[in-house]
């Protein structure tokens, strides 16, 4: 319950920009030489120090007594309340705001910050009591310090520091959290008690609203994250022919001598088979009866035979049984007779 209690709070520090570094649950720890510091436990005996100078804008929590927990008296709430457990967690928020980071940095910076913060955990009550489960959530800001010196004496007690950096708003504020939920909802050593706040937001059952108290460039971002599709590779026929980049069309023509061919039949692209070349053959006498000349002429399909697109072979057949081959290419089948041969 802790721990998602005080990551619920963090989530709602991160969105005032005060701070690079919001520190989760800190404990004041005094050396041998009676030092008193605040650390925040990782694990395995080793503690992290906090250290105010390594970022712009450090928060941390720490509970200021012991958390209390008693049965709620009947008398106070609806019937079927027997079993409802109030739990009181008393903590302490300390600080150090850059004034670099203020809309406005005076006399008043203090009060303007514990009232930025009064606003921030006062909204949103219904989020916290899903995380939670619990009937009810009340965040109470009991006090709040703004003698720096004070305060940072209370966590930094004899370690030779008296005040901390003026460039910086430094104080606390004390908050109560009063938990009021069933008996059975209580985490145990053992539960799995949800911590990360988005999830659980009303996603499915309400998402118009859900969405709507983003802003504009939240909506935006997360719908070109989950929107965004990766580049498609185009193949025919197994081979990869290019890309088109993620919400783009293109177009591969499909050529056959230079002109596009086929056409998509629903669930492939039929190119019909080639039409044959046009032909002609002729045969003409040469001096003696036993010499005469072969043409054969090969164009496009549909040509004319005026059109100048034949490609002729002329063969001269001799009497003796030889022959002898020629060409002529680009000219018209009629006029293979005077055509010109090499």
């Amino acid at each position: 319950m802790l721990k998602s209690l005080i990551t619920y709070l963090n989530l709602k520090l991160d969105l005032l920009n005060y701070f690079d570094l919001t520190r989760c649950l800190v404990e004041l720890k005094e050396d041998s030489e009676g030092a008193r510091q605040p650390v925040e436990y990782i694990s395995n005996g080793d503690y992290d120090v906090i250290n105010w100078d390594e970022f712009n804008g450090v928060s941390y929590w720490r509970l200021r007594d012991e958390i209390t927990s008693e049965r709620t008296e009947e008398r106070k709430y609806k019937a079927g309340s027997r079993n409802n457990i109030e739990t009181t967690v008393p903590l302490k928020l300390v600080f150090a705001v850059p004034r670099t980071k203020l809309t406005e940095d005076d006399a008043y910076s203090f009060d303007r910050i514990r009232q930025t913060m009064v606003k921030q955990f006062a909204i949103d009550d219904d989020v916290i009591k899903t995380t939670l489960q619990a009937e009810s959530v009340r965040i109470n800001v009991v006090t709040a310090n703004s003698d720096a010196k004070d305060v940072w004496e209370d966590e930094t007690g004899g370690t030779g520091t008296f005040e901390p950096k003026y460039e910086t708003v430094f104080g606390s504020i004390d908050v109560d959290v009063v938990i009021i939920s069933k008996h059975s909802c209580l985490p145990t050593e053992c539960d799995d008690v949800e911590s990360d706040i988005l999830r659980s937001f009303d996603w499915c059952g309400n998402t118009a609203v859900t969405v709507g108290r983003l802003t504009e460039a939240q909506q935006t971002c997360i719908s070109d994250f989950l929107c965004s599709c990766a580049d498609a590779t185009v193949q025919l026929n197994g081979s990869t022919i290019g890309t088109i980049p993620s919400g783009s069309s293109d177009s591969f023509p499909v050529l056959q001598d230079g002109s596009p061919v086929g056409s998509w039949n629903g669930s492939a692209w039929i190119v019909p088979p080639e039409l044959e070349d046009e032909l002609r053959q002729d045969y003409q006498p040469e001096g003696s009866p036993y010499t005469f000349y072969s043409y054969i002429g090969v164009a496009p399909n549909g040509s004319a035979e005026g059109d100048s697109v034949w490609f002729i072979t002329r063969i001269l057949h001799n009497a003796n049984g030889t022959t002898a081959t020629a060409t002529a290419a680009d000219v018209a089948w009629t006029d293979r007779l005077t055509a010109t041969y090499t």
